[in-house]
């Protein structure tokens, strides 16, 4: 897992793999899971990341959580 950040755009993405993206779905405003062929997540992406990453029904919660300890305010 890892992540990278875009500050001009304040946009997070974390990914849990680096598998071709077939299907995105928005689970909220500013928060869109992508999924690979076999419909596991790839990533994630968070706009507006620095006021704030909702962690709710995202996937892999809390393995998210602790990467973003210490980097973006985190709101299970």
């Amino acid at each position: 897992m890892s992540l990278t950040y875009d500050q001009l755009a304040d946009a997070l993405y974390v990914y849990f793999t680096r598998n071709a993206v077939v299907r995105t779905e928005e689970i909220r405003d500013g928060v869109a899971v992508d999924y690979d062929a076999d419909g596991q997540p790839v990533g994630i992406e968070f706009l507006d990341a620095s006021e704030g990453v909702e962690l709710d029904h995202v996937p892999n919660r809390e393995a998210v959580a602790a990467l973003l300890e210490g980097h973006f305010p985190v709101y299970a």
